[in-house]
């Protein structure tokens, strides 16, 4: 819709004044208005509010070539960047294309043509301009039907909705292109923005990370300067905070800032873990031939599944190796110490045979944590004889072997999650021998 302010000083009356010819537009506009408290009013395709304050708020951002979005509602979440772009367009947007799939929207600020890209991209879709007319152009307003001369550069921003990321485009096809591996020599910039929210992309390749834990990173000589934190991930409930970072110091901003930067090892005692193993592609190969692969061994092949003879799908681990200039093993002087963990719930269930969500797991879960604290305090600071005399000795034998990193893993590979066992089946099938024979 377009929009203007007017002010009359003699009458001393201000008012916002929006027009558009969608009837229906103008009749939910004027709904969400009232709803704000508002006195709206209406004649033919203008719906007009007298407020000083709303007033004031509109007109501090310019005239139709000085447009911009401020910054505090750019650093809005997703979820209100998606409620402002979809009624920005709805009132200043068109539809276009033979499938009526198509959304742009014209302005003639370069403030307001950028900061539209800025929020497509923050909410996930892309988004592009084109100039749509040159300064002096003619042009009719939609409120008076006037004839006006543009006073400057008219510019058209389209909005794709689909990104969808050919492996193979067309102009490769064309003109024989051939896709090869080749090192990236730049420089790779960690970027913050205030609403967490953020997508990189090389050439309209999306970049991914995957996990990795201190000893991989311990591998690349150029890591040695920066302190390594553990942050878990919030994707579910419980998973969060099972990675941390261990600190003994005054619990302020500039405390931990100055421990980080400093890498003060009396500090900054030791970063809590997960297993990177268990992620989906960790290790190289291919799901549906059931081909795992360690990056050696993926070498040896060079790069191709030994089943279907297509390349394997490379894994976190493979990329290490690329980047690695140290061998496997190397611990770093200055480097801050980790422990490994598998949750509690987890190593019940493995001891009892019973499945990690199951009502018998977690009642042994609750009861272990009120009796000794924390989860935490007993995976990592309860004595193994305490551990021994008050716990299951099943579960006492679980967490020892978590401790001692003792376990059986099977690295993720190509999409399928990593296993991890605490006891050896085989051990147990041994035992239970035993204790038939005699």
């Amino acid at each position: 819709a377009e929009g203007w302010v007017t002010q009359d000083n003699k009458r001393g009356s201000y008012a916002v004044c929006l027009a558009n010819n969608n009837q229906d537009l103008l009749e939910e506009m004027q709904k969400l208005l009232k709803g704000f408290g508002y006195q709206v009013y209406r004649r033919k395709n203008v719906i007009r509010v007298r407020d000083y304050q709303l007033f004031c708020y509109l007109k501090q951002f310019g005239k139709c070539s000085d447009k911009f979005i401020p910054k505090e509602i750019k650093s809005l979440s997703k979820k209100y960047l998606e409620i402002l772009l979809r009624y920005y367009l709805k009132g200043d947007g068109h539809i276009h294309g033979r499938t009526q799939k198509g959304l742009s929207a014209t302005t003639s600020s370069i403030h307001l043509r950028d900061d539209l890209q800025e929020i497509a991209l923050k909410i996930g879709i892309s988004a592009y301009y084109k100039m749509h007319s040159k300064k002096g152009s003619p042009f009719r307003s939609p409120c008076t039907g006037k004839i006006y001369s543009q006073r400057g550069d008219v510019w058209v921003v389209y909005f794709i909705r689909q990104n969808n990321h050919t492996i193979m485009p067309s102009t490769i096809k064309k003109f024989n292109y051939t896709e090869s591996w080749v090192d990236y020599k730049g420089k790779v910039y960690c970027i913050s923005v205030p609403n967490r929210v953020i997508y990189v992309r090389r050439n309209g390749i999306p970049v991914w990370c995957g996990n990795s834990d201190p000893p991989m990173n311990w591998r690349l000589s150029k890591l040695d300067k920066f302190s390594l934190v553990s942050n878990s991930d919030s994707h579910s409930p419980q998973r969060i905070g099972r990675e941390a970072n261990v600190f003994d110091c005054e619990v302020n901003y500039w405390e931990i800032k100055r421990v980080l930067e400093a890498k003060d090892k009396d500090k900054f005692l030791y970063t809590v873990e997960f297993f990177p193993q268990e992620g989906k592609y960790h290790y190289d190969g291919h799901r549906n031939c059931k081909v795992r692969l360690h990056p050696k061994e993926t070498k040896k092949h060079g790069g191709i599944c030994p089943v279907c003879g297509r390349p394997l799908t490379r894994g976190v681990l493979n990329r290490v190796e690329e980047l690695a200039d140290r061998e496997e093993g190397f611990v770093p002087q200055n480097s801050i110490g980790y422990k490994s963990l598998v949750p509690l719930s987890e190593i019940i269930a493995e001891a009892r045979g019973m499945d990690r969500s199951s009502k018998a797991v977690e009642k042994e879960y609750v009861k272990l944590v009120r009796e000794f604290g924390s989860e935490f305090n007993l995976l990592v600071n309860v004595e193994e004889n305490q551990l021994f005399s008050q716990l299951p000795p099943k579960i006492a034998e679980g967490i020892k072997k978590v401790r001692e990193g003792k376990l059986n893993i099977l690295p993720g590979f190509d999409g399928e999650y990593g296993v991890i066992k605490i006891f050896d089946q085989t051990e147990d099938k041994s035992k239970d021998a035993q204790l038939t024979l005699f």
